[in-house]
């Protein structure tokens, strides 16, 4: 204990020993918790309860001093135990959004929750100020929320007002590495962390009963699998876990999962465009959605915390892991913590495209990454949104006709390519001929369906509204403010 506070860091440069040290006393710090909260709250145990509590928050003040600090008289959290107390919620979904960076993705994710699927799942939206998400914009979303008043609630919370970060250690403007903050932040136990640009094709409650994560606490989904990282990154990371002295891998390698076979670079669902400053909303490299269980898996969110803090990510982790979103698993990694990644990688859902190089194959060209839910198999979540090119903040709609699992095979098809996608289908067969795409089912196209009809009431009032333009539309309005009343009594 006396080593570990006097650790400074953050002192000096990030130092890349410095994550396996800071992995290790994690863990230390959330096991002394443990340890606390066992212990029976009378009289009898009040010197020991006093004893460990002392202990615990001068090892966080060492840690994780950015919990606790004030900035121009601003501070939430006056100690560690103010943050855990402060999870008065069961569960939840939590997206981080800006003006120009998902808020339109964001309405319709909401929107479709709750109008479509039906999801009773209170939704905290946090931001970085007053100038990342104005008042117009939170001011809209309160509308959704009052015009559906017995579906969950919707709120919007100011990160920087939870953690000021006077010695701007953290940089949770930065909207990617801002959603481990929020997840920390948020007064949900159980946290489903959402893209803005994610859309569920069923209720994300039911991930919270899913058999995986009941067991580790965590669900996590692969990208697709393109290409490997250099050996020198293998290496640091094998080299990190090894000085954090990490358990509980042997599940992982035995899964084969890409990144321990060194196949893999991209191992949580992730969305990369290079856009260009009018393509509002597009986002670059983060994490699509993952749930956690702060109540068990807290050592891996505070260290993917401290891996998203500002020198750590620039002088270390940015230029090993892909973006933000790989934090998440090497933290849990790094601290051995239990987790749990659905099997197989990245399907994705579309138009079905005959294959241009052989007209007896199909596949589908799309940036839509779709996933499934691990208990039934069945097309769960997809990412990039309603429209068909995201990046381009178009108003041209998706038409899905067909979708392949997590068992589709991702390749690069120059003559069928548009834009930023890439082409996948379905595994090849005994004979070597892939099987046709799968069809997209009645139900799932009504669903869809109605989703887009939302989305473009919900255009045209974001649009009357000021908060938006869509690239393509002369006028921006996908229909009058009074079809929107009329939308919403039939929903």
């Amino acid at each position: 204990m006396d080593a570990a506070v006097q650790f400074r860091p953050y002192e000096e440069s990030a130092k890349d020993q410095d994550l396996a040290y800071i992995a290790r006393q994690t863990v230390v710090l959330t096991k002394l918790l443990r340890i606390y909260q066992s212990i029976d709250p009378t009289a009898e145990f009040e010197s020991e309860r006093a004893a460990f509590r002392h202990t615990i928050e001068k090892l966080q003040q060492t840690l994780y001093s950015w919990i606790y600090k004030i900035k121009d008289g601003v501070r939430t959290y006056k100690s560690f135990f103010d943050l855990i107390e402060s999870y008065d919620q069961d569960a939840g979904i939590v997206i981080t959004v800006r003006k120009d960076d998902g808020f339109r993705w964001a309405v319709h994710q909401i929107v479709t929750l709750r109008a479509v699927i039906r999801s009773t799942l209170p939704i905290q939206i946090f931001y970085a100020g007053d100038g990342a998400l104005p008042k117009k914009y939170r001011d809209f979303i309160k509308n959704i929320q009052s015009s559906y008043p017995r579906s969950g609630s919707i709120t919007t919370i100011d990160i920087t007002r939870k953690f000021p970060d006077p010695d701007q250690r953290l940089d949770v403007s930065d909207q990617r590495l801002m959603r481990s903050f929020a997840m920390l932040a948020s007064s949900f136990k159980q946290v489903i962390l959402s893209g803005s640009d994610t859309i569920y094709l069923q209720d994300p409650r039911m991930l919270l009963q899913e058999p995986s994560f009941l067991v580790y606490g965590s669900l996590f989904w692969h990208d697709r699998i393109f290409e490997p990282a250099s050996e020198d990154i293998y290496n640091w990371a094998d080299e990190l876990l090894e000085r954090a002295k990490s358990k509980n891998l042997e599940k992982v390698r035995k899964e084969g999962v890409g990144w321990f076979n060194r196949k893999g670079y991209y191992e949580l669902e992730k969305y990369a465009t290079n856009p260009t400053p009018n393509q509002a909303g597009a986002m670059a490299n983060h994490s699509g959605v993952l749930v956690i269980d702060k109540t068990r898996n807290l050592a891996g969110l505070l260290m993917t915390c401290h891996m998203h803090s500002k020198s750590v990510f620039e002088e270390i982790t940015s230029s090993r892991l892909l973006g933000d979103q790989q934090a998440y698993w090497y933290a849990h990694a790094l601290t051995s913590t239990p987790y749990h990644y659905v099997p197989g990688y990245s399907g994705g859902i579309g138009r079905i495209t005959p294959q241009t190089q052989d007209a007896n194959e199909e596949h589908i060209c799309t940036s839509r990454l779709l996933h499934i839910l691990e208990s039934t198999s069945e097309p769960f979540w997809f990412s990039s949104g309603l429209t068909e090119f995201m990046a381009n903040n178009d108003a041209e709609y998706l038409i899905p006709q067909g979708w392949v699992g997590h068992d589709g095979e991702w390749y690069h098809d120059p003559a069928a390519t548009r834009l930023d996608q890439c082409c996948v289908k379905m595994p090849e067969g005994e004979q070597g001929i892939s099987k046709p795409v799968r069809r997209v089912e009645e139900g799932m196209r009504s669903r869809l369906e109605q989703m887009i009809q939302l989305a473009k009431v919900y255009d045209g009032l974001m649009v009357e509204a000021g908060l938006i333009n869509i690239s393509g539309r002369e006028d921006g309005n996908a229909s009058p403010a009074t079809d929107f009343r009329d939308f919403i009594e039939y929903y």
